[in-house]
């Protein structure tokens, strides 16, 4: 599995079992990072592969974490592989991803404070556009600017907001407009939601959606409008699991037993529908389109913004993807 934007140190030796809570230091990287490779691969085991560490060694700094912070951040279940966060850890999760990019600043200060300086353009996003809308762009992008260090991060719309005010992303594409006074906003494209399940699932070919069990729902925030969607469907009721993950809301879709169903763009439809994974089905109510939009600095922001988008919309106009362009 990729990680577009997850840059991690080298780890060291994993530490031995901690003392008691008031012998601990502050948070460390180490921590931080075993932290996001758990929400980016989505179960203890993928994440301790992907740092190349033993799984006991994971948990003890994700145990250590917890303790620091006070408070539980990743659910842990018996019989479920897949790990969710608790509200606090989805709060602590853009604090998360900003000491990332925060340290990853400072490696590359440190790594070229004596070079010449080559000059960057940073863009976030979640993974959906990523995977789905950006690979020729960004491919034609690197071959046109082979001067340009393209740096992409994976990020919530939370942080990237923040991350572009701050001047730490020059461009970030996100699922809601907040009207900053200081940001630019660009409408990019929109695209249907898709009720999806298991190949093999006995919904019927229309969905009624107050049929629906939300307890066999994989959610996603995928804007502020679903999210009031589903609340005015399915109030207060808890849906199975929460992820931000696409890869990992196939995968439960896939091996569940349970009649396991989600609503996602139709972008995320079309990769895993195409695949023979999921079927989609047709919903008697739809959910409001997602819309995407473009953020940058209103002034003083970085000359390639406008390039990529260019790329971006000439790209669109092609209509090689399930969305319809807005620019």
């Amino acid at each position: 599995m990729a990680f577009a934007g997850l840059r991690l140190s080298r780890l060291g030796q994993c530490p031995g079992q901690p003392g008691p809570p008031e012998t601990w230091s502050i948070m460390t990287s180490l921590e931080i990072e075993a932290f996001l490779a758990t929400v980016k691969c989505g179960t203890l085991t993928k994440a301790a592969e992907f740092l190349h560490i033993s799984q006991p060694c994971l948990s003890t700094r994700l145990n250590q974490l917890e303790a620091e912070m006070g408070c539980m951040l990743v659910v842990r279940r018996k019989g479920i592989k897949s790990v969710e966060l608790t509200e606090k850890g989805r709060l602590f999760l853009g604090i998360a991803e900003q000491w990332n990019s925060m340290t990853v600043a400072a490696e590359d200060f440190r790594n070229n404070s004596d070079r010449a300086v080559r000059p960057k353009f940073r863009i976030s996003s979640f993974d959906g556009p990523y995977l789905d809308v950006f690979p020729p762009v960004v491919k034609r992008f690197i071959a046109e600017h082979p001067d340009v260090d393209l740096v992409m991060e994976d990020s919530s719309t939370n942080t990237s907001y923040s991350a572009v005010l701050n001047g730490l992303i020059d461009m970030a594409f996100v699922g809601t407009n907040r009207h900053f006074s200081e940001l630019r906003a660009v409408t990019v494209y929109s695209e249907k939601m898709v009720f999806v399940c298991n190949a093999g699932a006995d919904y019927p070919p229309l969905v009624e959606v107050a049929s629906l069990d939300s307890e066999n729902c994989v959610y996603t925030a995928f804007s502020e409008d679903f999210d009031v969607w589903m609340a005015s469907w399915f109030g207060a009721r808890t849906p199975f699991i929460t992820t931000n993950l696409n890869e990992q809301m196939c995968d439960l879709l896939v091996s569940s037993e349970q009649p396991l169903w989600s609503i996602v763009p139709a972008s995320v439809a079309h990769r895993f529908v195409g695949t023979g994974k999921l079927s989609a089905r047709l919903l008697d109510h739809n959910p409001p389109d997602r819309i995407i939009y473009c953020i940058s600095k209103a002034s003083g922001g970085s000359p390639y913004t406008g390039v990529f988008l260019n790329m971006l919309r000439e790209e669109l106009d092609r209509g090689a993807v399930s969305v319809t362009s807005m620019l």
